[in-house]
């Protein structure tokens, strides 16, 4: 092959890259990753053919501390938003303006994010302590028949019962 021709298959090669690359790039078949700072965390998500999948939302706290998790997705879902009224108020000059404008408004209006609250539980009362005596004893008495495990099952279930009629349940 002659150099001229070389040069032209080069060229053709080129321009058929290019033209892929950019079709490619216009439909966002590729999945992309995003990452950036928001008041205090890192919001991460990852979008292909302009969809952000919802499960990819802060997913690096998902394993390490639900709590951050759930206030990164609710930091997510402002993102959302101001990135969706900013790309409204001041479109960027990008091809692909109408396509990152749509998919962040969407996610805007259709993200849910996970909202986590942790409480102290109660002591257990009396009557709740009672009543899980009385199911253990039931189920000890059914597992192993004999006279001892059915007196121990009465004896719990009747403190149970009479804590239960004084409490008014």
């Amino acid at each position: 092959m002659d150099i001229i021709s070389a040069a032209i298959g080069s060229y053709l090669n080129l321009s058929n890259n290019l033209l892929t690359d950019s079709f490619i790039e216009s439909i966002n078949l590729e999945e992309k990753s995003i990452s950036f700072n928001y008041e205090g965390y890192k919001v991460h998500y990852q979008h292909k053919n302009w969809v952000i999948k919802e499960k990819s939302v802060c997913s690096k706290y998902q394993q390490k501390d639900y709590r951050e998790y759930s206030n990164c997705t609710v930091k997510a879902k402002k993102v959302f938003k101001q990135l969706c009224n900013n790309m409204v108020a001041k479109p960027i000059n990008s091809p692909f303006n109408d396509s990152l404008t749509l998919m962040y408004c969407n996610t805007a209006e259709n993200y849910k994010p996970v909202i986590a609250r942790a409480s102290i539980s109660k002591p257990d009362s009396q009557l709740r302590k009672h009543q899980r005596e009385c199911n253990n004893k039931i189920l000890k008495e059914r597992e192993y028949r004999s006279p001892e495990n059915t007196q121990a099952r009465q004896s719990a279930c009747e403190k149970y019962k009479i804590l239960k009629e004084a409490s008014g349940i």
